[in-house]
């Protein structure tokens, strides 16, 4: 989710899993899969919160009758 001033919310993939209640193994597979993209420096990766979003909501869709 961005805020006012354009900038975009930046969350590792600890924090992805966290949230999503999910292992990081399978954020890793995510990216693999090209479902999730990551930003890397170094050895920091970060991915878009709103990306996460947008692919939750998607799977879930996905889930609906």
């Amino acid at each position: 989710m961005g805020n006012s001033s354009g900038t975009q919310v930046m969350i590792t993939r600890q924090e992805v899993a966290k949230n999503l209640g999910i292992s990081t193994r399978t954020v890793r597979r995510w990216e693999q899969k090209g479902w999730l993209s990551s930003f890397k420096i170094g050895n920091i990766v970060r991915y878009r919160k709103t990306e996460v979003d947008k692919l939750v909501e998607s799977l879930m869709a996905d889930l609906r009758p």
